[in-house]
């Protein structure tokens, strides 16, 4: 997956982490207990490391799984879920917000 050609162990367990958890509602805070570091400087070296923020690689993971669960005809509510989000709404809001890397003959929800 892009963002993850880097040596950080500590980033790598981190955007594992958000991707084992995606689902759930977890806070920077349990993230940066995991990889037993302050929030604060997981931030800071996330971005070093990567190029982009916590919340933007989040939510394209969203988007990745969204994409994926939709192309295998599960129901909206089902993939809002699976994707953390509280609603359809949030998941339509997402895919439009990102409708520049959707497939060519994706459609909204």
């Amino acid at each position: 997956m892009q963002y993850r050609n880097h040596l950080d162990t500590r980033i790598h367990d981190a955007q594992d982490y958000m991707t084992k958890h995606l689902h759930t509602s977890f806070t920077l805070e349990n993230m940066a207990e995991y990889v037993h570091m302050s929030s604060r400087n997981l931030t800071r070296l996330f971005k070093k490391t990567t190029g982009i923020t916590i919340g933007a690689y989040l939510e394209k993971l969203r988007i990745d799984k969204a994409i994926h669960l939709l192309a295998d005809g599960n129901k909206v509510s089902y993939v809002a879920n699976q994707c953390g989000l509280k609603s359809t709404n949030q998941l339509r809001a997402l895919l439009k917000k990102h409708k520049d890397v959707l497939p060519v003959n994706f459609t909204y929800i």
